[in-house]
């Protein structure tokens, strides 16, 4: 089989494991408003665990080494803890699906948390959404590794987890900063000698499309969270697949505000390395006084460049 093929192959039957042992999906409660009791027996979703089982066994004993490790951190199937009375309309259910670039979107539908504010953990990134008015959330996560695990938190600390392969998550380096409330930080990635304000500066203010990284033209970012919430950006580069040689130049950009004039400010930043693993690095960044406001801080020293070889 085609390596192509075979991936699409071993993706597929994944996928068809997690859906016979409750399907592709993490829910508590109902997850359907006005939805019937469901009356099947207990017994039901442990036979279709035993039966993912089987299935997810089969496919890993057709794959090599190395791919068999990528998902040795998958379980058997995504599993679904049913907390809501019999008959309640507040179900809430997780759905997940691939998009390019290695991203996974997260379809989040909770009717009875509109409004309500969640917290998104996912390869030691953690950020918050508000749920929308009418209960559902949809936002697209770049997946930090092949075998990526996602979990939403509720203001009542209820969590629904999901499991999901991305195969094509190891093609891409991921640089991310993630900060608290008020810090207006931000990633820069100067590609391949680019000037700031040039087509190879990737910025909150031209973070370019997921298909740029997709064709192997250069990297993109992606903004999680809201402005007066915990949020995350994330950097991501095609480095397993481009066809040039050279240096991405990063760094971040501190803007002096009304909010955080003459603070200390809290961040972490999170790269990942060749062969696996996240380089992870506490950042505290003294802002100047009152004074400054409207200016820019360009920090130099937070992130590691990223030396790229063609392919």
């Amino acid at each position: 089989m085609e390596p192509h093929r075979k991936r699409q192959a071993i993706y597929a039957a994944l996928c068809c494991a997690a859906a016979v042992g409750i399907g592709h999906v993490a829910q508590l409660g109902s997850g359907t408003p006005g939805a019937a009791p469901n009356t099947q027996p207990a017994a039901t979703a442990d036979a279709g665990l035993v039966e993912a089982h089987s299935l997810l066994e089969a496919v890993r004993r057709t794959l090599d080494p190395d791919e068999q490790q990528a998902i040795s951190a998958m379980p058997a199937a995504v599993t679904t803890d049913e907390t809501a009375d019999a008959g309640s309309t507040c179900g809430r259910a997780l759905h997940t699906e691939l998009r390019p670039g290695a991203l996974v979107e997260l379809a989040l539908a909770a009717t009875c948390d509109a409004g309500r504010t969640v917290t998104i953990s996912h390869g030691g990134l953690t950020f918050e959404e508000a749920v929308g008015a009418d209960g559902t959330l949809s936002v697209a996560v770049p997946a930090i590794a092949a075998a990526a695990e996602f979990t939403v938190t509720f203001e009542d600390s209820e969590a629904l987890t999901a499991f999901v392969m991305v195969p094509d998550a190891n093609h891409f380096d991921r640089v991310a900063l993630q900060m608290e409330r008020a810090a207006a930080l931000s990633v820069h990635a100067l590609e391949f000698g680019a000037r700031p304000g040039t087509s190879g500066h990737v910025s909150p203010q031209d973070p370019k499309a997921p298909m740029r990284a997709v064709r192997a033209f250069g990297g993109f970012l992606t903004q999680l969270g809201t402005p007066e919430a915990q949020r995350a950006e994330i950097y991501s580069f095609p480095s397993r697949t481009t066809r040039r040689d050279g240096v991405v130049r990063l760094h971040v950009e501190a803007e002096v505000t009304e909010a955080n004039c003459g603070r200390s400010l809290n961040a972490e930043a999170l790269q990942t390395r060749k062969g696996g693993g996240l380089r992870r690095i506490e950042v505290v960044v003294d802002m100047p006084g009152c004074e400054a406001v409207g200016e820019t801080l360009v920090l130099k020293n937070i992130l590691q460049d990223l030396k790229i070889a063609a392919n």
